[in-house]
C-alpha cells in the first residue's frame, strides 16, 4: 500500500501508525457476562465486586489492576484503539504481586485480541511478586474496534496488573528481528 500525503488519505488508508501505539484505554474496560467470555474456564456466574478492580496510577503511568480478595475469576473487554497491520509484533506487560494463598494452587492470566492469544500464563501460588511480558508477530491485519480481552482466575488474596497492551515495532522492524 502505498501512501500518500493528504492527512485523510493517509488515515482513511491506515498509513502511518505510530509505533509504538497502545491498543488499550485503561478507562474503557467493562465486565464480560460469562455468556461473552470466550475463556474456557468461565464460571456461570462471576461474582467479582465491582470494587475489586480499576485504574491505578504509580510514577505517572496508569494501569488495570484486579485485587482478587473478593474476586477469584473475571474477564473484562474493550475495543482495541487502533487496527493491528500483518507483520506487526504486540507486547503485553503485566505483574503480580507477592502471591498468597491457604492452599497450594496456580493464578491464571490471558490476554487475547479477537481470537489471538497474546498472553496466556499460570502461575504457582504461592510466588513471589514478578512482572512479565509477552511478545506476538501477528500474521493478519486485526481491525481496530476488535475485543480486547483480559482474563484473571486465581486464588487467594492477590493483586494483578495489566499495565499496557501495545504495538512495539512495525512490520518491517518485526522482519528484521530488531
Amino acid at each position: 500500500m502505498r501512501c500518500r500525503s493528504w492527512p485523510v488519505l493517509v488515515l482513511l488508508a491506515g498509513c502511518g501508525l505510530e509505533v509504538p501505539r497502545s491498543l488499550v484505554d485503561h478507562e474503557l474496560w467493562q465486565e464480560a457476562s460469562a455468556q461473552e467470555d470466550p475463556f474456557d474456564d468461565r464460571l456461570d456466574i462471576p461474582l467479582c465486586a465491582p470494587t475489586s478492580w480499576g485504574l491505578e496510577l504509580e510514577d505517572g503511568e496508569v494501569f488495570l489492576e484486579v485485587d482478587t480478595t473478593f474476586c477469584d475469576y473475571i474477564t473484562l473487554w474493550q475495543p482495541s484503539a487502533s487496527r493491528v497491520l500483518a507483520g506487526e509484533r504486540i507486547q503485553v506487560m503485566a505483574s503480580h504481586g507477592e502471591l498468597e494463598a491457604d492452599e497450594p494452587a496456580e493464578g491464571h492470566i490471558a490476554v487475547r485480541l479477537g481470537d489471538l492469544t497474546l498472553m496466556d500464563r499460570f502461575e504457582p501460588i504461592p510466588g513471589m511478586e514478578d512482572v512479565f511480558s509477552a511478545e506476538v508477530v501477528v500474521d493478519d491485519d486485526i481491525a481496530g474496534g476488535e475485543p480486547v480481552w483480559f482474563h484473571l482466575h486465581n486464588h487467594g488474596a492477590n493483586t494483578w496488573r495489566l499495565i499496557d497492551v501495545r504495538v512495539v515495532a512495525d512490520a518491517a522492524e518485526s522482519e528484521d528481528g530488531s
